[in-house]
């Protein structure tokens, strides 16, 4: 038996990489994505925000949250950051909407 133990991983961010991209699938070979495991698929987009003035033609799913296989459980995941300020319609917190994602890690 190894005496180097291999923790839970977690790895988040905008990858600028669309689901079905190298960039995704190369994740995808060692992490589950979290929004995937919870919902059975990814976003339908997490890029633009209507924060961006003039939008691109075709929104994108670029934002991922990348949890290891063995040492966690999905117990949620969703989009977040993806309503306007109360008092400002146009106002979101990043051109990008954020995603939530409430694991149990086990150690």
């Amino acid at each position: 038996m190894s005496r180097h133990r291999t923790l839970p991983q977690v790895v988040v961010g905008d990858f600028n990489a669309v689901p079905r991209g190298r960039t995704i699938a190369l994740m995808k070979r060692r992490l589950l994505s979290a929004h995937e495991t919870a919902q059975g698929r990814e976003p339908d987009y997490t890029w633009p925000s209507p924060l961006l003035a003039e939008p691109p033609e075709a929104p994108g799913t670029f934002d991922y949250i990348f949890v290891s296989r063995r040492g966690r459980r999905v117990m949620e995941a969703r989009v977040a950051f993806n309503r306007p300020h109360a008092d400002d319609p146009a106002l979101y917190p990043s051109d990008h909407f954020g995603l939530l994602a409430r694991l149990v890690i086990d150690g």
